[in-house]
């Protein structure tokens, strides 16, 4: 099965953990009132020394970072963290989506390396790592690495989305059609764009294993969810056509050319081409 555009959306999972942030300042010892023993000078310098950072701020301010898409400056909070850190599994994790996110791809994988070392069974970094293999297209490494995570947690929904994407792009349908049918069973609904594009992959595999009707079912799913989705209109264009409904297939395809982003040029072109032929052009 051809994919119609490089997916990014894997379901990257980053530790946003609340923390108590701890006030600095020095630590007052038992009979210390923190009053000064002596006046302070009569004019004191205007100064304004910098007020540091706690390592919890830090770590914080690279999660806000994080959920604002602000990927370079949550690189720096994190590497500031891991500084006191260096095994603190959260920031490793962390700033490998960072690195991802920027695309520093083998960085990424050297922090979530480095994560795992400390906390081997955590089935969550073996699929952030494997995405990071399948946007480097190493498929081989990405497969062992979201096989090892659905070892850990068979429910854990985004390795097989993501599993599901390395076979469709091995060309493996029938593996692909059972990791989305497990995705569908374990998806809560939090990554709304894996959520939609499994229902489009799913219309694909349909289609071309000749079951127009599910197709179809899976076309209008991912719609449902973005009206605005241009593969699935293309999809849902195509299978009207190949059911002779022309004016639904006419239709579709032009509100695929309304969404359309031209980032799948074969796709673009062969849309046209079928309107021109379903309107006697």
């Amino acid at each position: 099965m051809r994919l119609h555009r490089k997916l990014a959306v894997l379901g990257l999972v980053v530790f946003l953990i609340v923390t108590t942030l701890v006030a600095c300042g020095q630590h007052l010892g038992e009979g210390e009132t923190g009053v000064p023993t002596s006046p302070p000078p009569a004019n004191p310098p205007p100064t304004n020394p910098p007020v540091e950072m706690t390592v919890e701020e830090h770590f914080q301010k690279g999660n806000d970072y994080i959920k604002a898409g602000q990927f370079d400056k949550a690189v720096a909070e994190f590497e500031a963290v891991l500084q006191f850190e260096p095994e603190r599994v959260s920031a490793l994790t962390n700033l490998g989506v960072a690195y991802y996110n920027v695309g520093r791809l083998d960085d990424a994988i050297a922090q979530y390396q480095k994560a795992l070392a400390v906390g081997p069974d955590d089935s969550d970094i073996h699929s952030n790592m494997a995405a990071a293999y399948v946007q480097k297209n190493d498929l081989a490494q990405a497969l062992a690495e979201y096989q090892k995570a659905i070892q850990i947690n068979p429910k854990l929904a985004q390795a097989h989305f993501g599993l599901a994407v390395v076979y469709l792009q091995q060309g493996q349908n029938d593996q692909a059609l059972e990791e989305l049918l497990k995705f569908q069973t374990y998806d809560d609904g939090t990554d709304q764009v894996a959520t939609e594009w499994a229902h489009l992959y799913l219309g694909e595999i349909y289609r071309e294993r000749g079951e127009p009707e599910k197709a179809l079912v899976e076309y209008q799913k991912a719609l449902q969810i973005n009206p605005q989705l241009a593969p699935a209109h293309f999809g849902v264009g195509l299978v009207y056509a190949q059911l002779g409904q022309n004016d639904q297939a006419i239709k579709a395809l032009e509100q695929f050319q309304q969404y359309d982003d031209g980032v799948n040029s074969a796709m673009t072109d062969q849309a046209a081409q079928l309107l021109k032929e379903l309107k006697g052009e």
